[in-house]
């Protein structure tokens, strides 16, 4: 089984082509197909798609705008506007370019809802969406939690051309934590070297045999994992987490993603989860 309808969130912030370069590198390796669903951070006051909630949006009008009559407003909106399309357009033109060069078949989609209500609407039935680190803290716990699809989030500094070959799953027995790993078993079943890390948990047996049976559930999909387990020594979940990635050189880490709805197993996993977002350098798989 493998990746066959992969989501790239595709914009014009200055991550957008190594995002771009993960996805279509991974779409290849998995003879999958992508889409690029462009959903601008630019929507001038007053137009239709206008949420009311684009910062870029008002600053950009402020920085036109300033110093200038009222009365050209609605032009210099529309001038914004333009800017917007060409920016769409770059996008557009560097994917093609992308795919075709890796051989991938790809869609170009074009939509100026809100980005929840875009991504939600074309991104539903896909295996995998690939976004980039967000600045914004709740950004990604808005995508996973409202769309609950696997989201491959790519670091802001550096490229990541190969993804998968030596996989981290961060494993804590959690039911979030086991459809983090079915998800990712397309990719967990090309990797060189799979490693199931666990942090400061008690070993457990069933009955004689050792281990939560993660290990053997993995084998029965052809995966052959080997356990990792970790004392934090007082630092917490998520920089025993990264630290271990950067240690086993992984370049992928499979987690997880904020928990069940609702108590403080929530807000734990929560604050793990966006510690992790916030200061990986090295892509993750997250699952709600």
């Amino acid at each position: 089984m493998l990746l066959k309808d992969i989501f790239l969130y595709a914009d014009s912030h200055p991550t957008y082509k190594a995002r771009l370069e993960s996805a279509v590198n991974l779409a290849a390796a998995h003879k999958a197909h992508l889409t690029g669903v462009y959903v601008p951070a630019v929507i001038p006051k007053g137009h239709p798609a206008d949420d009311g909630h684009s910062p870029r949006a008002t600053a950009l009008l402020v920085e036109d705008t300033g110093n200038r009559s009222t009365e050209k407003r609605p032009q210099i909106a529309s001038d914004v506007y333009d800017r917007v399309q060409a920016e769409a357009d770059e996008a557009k033109e560097l994917f093609v370019r992308q795919c075709e060069r890796a051989g991938v078949s790809g869609e170009w989609i074009y939509d100026e809802e809100p980005l929840l209500e875009a991504l939600a609407l074309n991104a539903r039935f896909c295996d995998l969406l690939v976004i980039s680190q967000p600045i914004a803290k709740d950004t990604t716990e808005r995508l996973i939690t409202t769309l609950e699809l696997p989201v491959l989030v790519i670091p802001n500094k550096g490229h990541y051309p190969v993804i998968g070959q030596r996989i981290l799953v961060a494993w804590d027995r959690s039911p979030v934590a086991l459809r983090a790993i079915n998800n990712a078993l397309p990719l967990l079943r090309l990797a060189a070297e799979v490693k199931i890390l666990s942090v400061n948990l008690e070993s457990v047996y069933r009955g004689a045999a050792y281990g939560s049976g993660i290990v053997e559930h993995m084998a029965r999909h052809s995966i052959k994992a080997e356990r990792l387990r970790v004392d934090s020594k007082g630092a917490s979940l998520s920089d025993a987490i990264l630290d271990t990635a950067k240690k086993e050189k992984s370049d992928l880490i499979v987690m997880g993603a904020y928990g069940k709805r609702g108590g403080l197993r929530e807000r734990l996993l929560g604050g793990v989860t966006s510690n992790v977002v916030a200061d990986a350098s090295v892509p993750l798989l997250l699952t709600h």
